[in-house]
């Protein structure tokens, strides 16, 4: 899960990531990626669509304040999941402009700030479904949207993430990949490689890029059909 936070107090900036990140360990789903920004112009500047799950914005910042950096963003953004937060009450019915589905009051517990956040996760897409792959004698929860692409590494099957962590599993890549293939989004480029079109930018010469900046490769004897199955999927 990517998570983007907007806010001109780095300590309530910290204080939404702790609760978060605590909520979620007790949930047994893994860490998300946090982004910070001190205000709605250098968030914008830097916002990729559908690049964020979940965006937290401040109502009352200097310059650009949290409604007008929403509806930016929702012009670019129809599906990601928004909750002000606010040291006033006047801006909540602000926030149905946008469509954000929850707004939080300055200073707030941890029991109100689950009531909000529990209930924005329930509005993610389907496509943040988590997936439960075993590792050993555990398993791990990874949401299906933070899976840039999977390769394989001798006897390990490599999950690249968002974060551009790499998780290493030992595993056959054709096992790793049943895991994977009830989702339409996932594209083999090559034996031993998988994509996650979603977080493919653009198909180059003989490579894919990622919207992490990282290139993965695909098989040049397949490239019209991969650049078919590509075209297909982006145009759905």
């Amino acid at each position: 899960m990517t998570i983007g936070i907007i806010d001109d107090c780095e300590s309530d900036q910290q204080k939404i990531a702790r609760y978060m990140e605590h909520y979620l360990q007790e949930q047994n789903i893994s860490t998300p990626y946090f982004y910070f920004y001190p205000n709605g112009e250098s968030f914008i500047s830097k916002f990729s669509p559908h690049f964020f799950d979940l965006v937290v914005l401040d109502c009352i910042m200097p310059g650009m304040n949290g409604l007008e950096t929403a509806e930016l963003l929702r012009k670019r953004d129809k599906d990601v999941v928004l909750i002000f937060v606010s040291s006033s009450c006047n801006y909540a019915i602000d926030g149905y402009l946008v469509d954000a589905c929850g707004y939080l009051v300055k200073p707030f517990t941890y029991e109100k700030f689950l009531q909000v956040f529990v209930s924005a996760l329930k509005h993610l897409p389907a496509r943040h479904e988590l997936i439960v792959i075993p590792d050993g004698r555990k398993k791990r929860r990874i949401p299906i949207n933070d899976i840039v692409f999977c390769d394989i590494d001798g006897h390990y099957s490599q999950i690249h993430l968002c974060s551009r962590q790499v998780l290493r599993i030992r595993m056959t890549f054709v096992n790793m990949t049943a895991f994977l293939s009830p989702y339409p989004q996932f594209l083999k480029c090559y034996r031993g490689c998988v994509i996650n079109m979603d977080h493919a930018k653009i198909m180059e010469n003989m490579n894919f890029l990622m919207d992490t900046a990282e290139r993965v490769p695909y098989r040049k004897k397949e490239r019209y059909i991969i650049r078919k199955k590509y075209s297909d999927y982006v145009l759905k």
